[in-house]
């Protein structure tokens, strides 16, 4: 008994950041937008088929539990969509935070990049099958900084595999 009175067990400190790395890299460019609010067009559209897809839930199960199962669902589905998404290109990679959620990729992981008129679809191109069913990150551009986007998009990405719709 008195040898666990006396047991010392060691602590364990947080490493400090020493100096001014970052792991993330210098900030380039920083912006939000909200796609929902942006377009009334695709608001009405989300919105009216959520309320169908919810009523056929309803009509489906009779229960209410399962009609607020499926509205978590379909909340966590269309969470870039829903509530403003921020981004930030920095010198590493490409920040995306939307909602609870957050994604940080470098721009390493990018081998394809196409062009939209409301944002640049970053993919994981060609590869493992992983690769394949991950969409990678799409990028909404702001009110007025999509050359911006695309010069640092241009300068970090190869040219050879940009496509544009």
């Amino acid at each position: 008994m008195a040898n666990k009175k006396n047991k010392i067990t060691p602590t364990i400190e947080p490493q400090r950041n020493q100096g001014n790395t970052n792991i993330r890299g210098e900030e380039l460019l920083a912006w939000t937008v909200s796609p929902l609010r942006r377009d009334p067009r695709k608001a009405k559209i989300f919105f009216a088929s959520t309320l169908a897809f919810l009523a056929l839930v309803y009509v489906a199960y009779w229960d209410l539990m399962w009609v607020a199962f499926a509205t978590v669902l379909m909340v966590g589905a269309f969470n870039n969509f829903i509530f403003p998404s921020r981004y930030r290109l920095t010198t590493v990679g490409v920040e995306q935070g939307a909602g609870l959620g957050y994604s940080f990729k470098p721009w390493s992981a990018f081998l394809k990049v196409v062009k939209f008129k409301d944002g640049v679809q970053l993919s994981h191109g060609k590869g493992k099958l992983r690769n394949r069913l991950n969409p990678g990150m799409f990028v909404y551009f702001g009110e007025d900084n999509s050359s911006e986007i695309l010069r640092i998009v241009d300068k970090y990405i190869s040219q050879e595999s940009q496509t544009t719709l």
